[in-house]
């Protein structure tokens, strides 16, 4: 819907472009931040040099992010249904930190807690593969925290969402 304005470098995005996108992508503000700043966005004078997102609003369950969000923000443990594709449905508790967005999708990474008890750090689960209604909190589990640089420097160091297990960093030259 904006590929006009992708195509034009030099344009200046006006309050009601900014409303049009905000009000066409509001699904994937999640709800604390579209009831504190959206207000603001659609009615203050707002110019930037160019939006960029690479969201695609088929996306399946997309409607779980704000929830998902809100027991990040608030340290929920919270329980769902994963269905991979390639292996049966698996019940899932896990302790949610992060929510990362890549090639057109949403993972969550958190701390999975195994049924003994075993915590697995860093591990992410594609929401769209969570089974729909299976997404619930979890009162009776203490939440495992997770200081929220771990994320942005174990994703500084891959490209996308999987981690290589027993590999070393590379470090690529590329020569034009």
């Amino acid at each position: 819907p904006f590929k006009t304005l992708r195509e034009n470098k030099n344009f200046k995005l006006t309050k009601q472009d900014l409303k049009n996108f905000c009000m066409a992508f509001r699904y994937m503000i999640p709800k604390p931040v579209a009831e504190k700043k959206l207000p603001q966005l659609l009615f203050d004078e707002v110019s930037c040099p160019i939006i960029v997102s690479d969201s695609n609003p088929n996306l399946h369950n997309i409607d779980l992010l704000p929830d998902i969000y809100e027991f990040i923000e608030k340290q929920k443990v919270i329980t769902f249904t994963y269905n991979a594709g390639y292996i049966s449905e698996q019940h899932v508790v896990f302790h949610p930190h992060f929510l990362k967005e890549y090639n057109n999708r949403w993972f969550l990474w958190g701390c999975l807690e195994k049924e003994d008890g075993t915590i697995i750090e860093a591990y992410n689960y594609s929401i769209d593969r969570i089974k729909p209604n299976s997404l619930h909190e979890l009162n009776d589990k203490k939440y495992i925290s997770k200081d929220p640089s771990f994320y942005l420097n174990l994703l500084n160091a891959i490209v996308g969402v999987t981690i290589p297990k027993d590999k070393e960093k590379e470090r690529i030259i590329i020569e034009t």
